[in-house]
């Protein structure tokens, strides 16, 4: 089979599955090599602008390459990467829980972290060491971006349907 046959969508899918398959892949390989974070940070950088790309909307130009469904879709597991594997690198680089004892973080509040950060929230009980400062708040930035395509996509899909005969009625 030939790459030019398939359609705009499937190309587009494979890519977006490839990227998020690297983002897991170079998250998982920080845990070993701390030298890769800036291939991490890349990753995930690409797959949040692949990300953004598949929410183009429909012009008279070309079509949609997505489906709304599908846009949703694939912002939900973009985000859902996003969460698991900073949680991922947030425990491997460390976290401070202020009000433990105990100075390890279990893998529950670390995601528990990588939430409340992506989403913005903040609320100070585990905070990251210093080391994670700078990936916390690329973390935050990427959440407003994700949560802001959502948003988007939310009031997008209140908006009436915009017929094709330019709303003439063609049975008069």
């Amino acid at each position: 089979m030939r790459l030019s046959n398939l359609s705009i969508q499937t190309k587009y899918i494979a890519i977006y599955t490839i990227a998020c398959l690297s983002t897991v892949i170079s998250t998982v390989l920080l845990a070993y090599e701390p030298d890769v974070v800036f291939m991490t940070y890349t990753n995930h950088t690409v797959l949040l602008v692949i990300t953004m790309l598949g929410m183009f909307p429909e012009t008279r130009a070309a079509p949609a390459i997505l489906s709304r469904f599908l846009m949703i879709c694939f912002l939900m597991v973009s985000a859902v990467n996003n969460m698991g594997c900073f949680a991922f690198i947030h425990r491997t680089i460390g976290l401070i829980d202020v009000a433990g004892v105990d100075g390890t973080v279990p893998i529950r509040d670390s995601l528990y972290f990588s939430i409340v950060t992506f989403t913005t929230l903040g609320y100070g009980d585990i905070q990251p060491v210093p080391a994670g400062r700078l990936l916390a708040a690329f973390q935050a930035l990427s959440g407003y971006i994700y949560l802001g395509l959502g948003i988007g996509l939310a009031v997008d899909g209140f908006r009436p349907i915009i017929r094709k005969d330019g709303g003439q009625n063609s049975s008069t």
